[in-house]
């Protein structure tokens, strides 16, 4: 959670839904734009899988998330986003 408290603080234009495993997800991929999911230490996800099923952008990490890395695809996944 320090990762998405780190972003919150940083990107305060943008809404942040937390996934713990109880949301109805057929509710929640509808209004999802990019999904976010550090990883460091429990492999892959299968949200991953999920969200390029439903064509949801995402960033997903293997090992220890780089925070820059992380900036910046939100910046440009906005910036693409406010384009279109």
């Amino acid at each position: 959670m320090d990762i998405i408290d780190y972003l919150k603080k940083r990107f305060t234009d943008i809404n942040f839904i937390r996934l713990d495993g109880g949301k109805d997800m057929s509710k929640i991929y509808p209004i999802t734009d990019f999904m976010i999911r550090p990883n460091r230490h429990d492999g892959y996800p299968r949200i991953v899988d999920e969200c390029e099923i439903q064509n949801i952008s995402y960033y997903w990490s293997y090992k220890n998330p780089n925070i820059d890395a992380l900036v910046k695809v939100i910046k440009d996944e906005v910036q693409r986003k406010t384009q279109s």
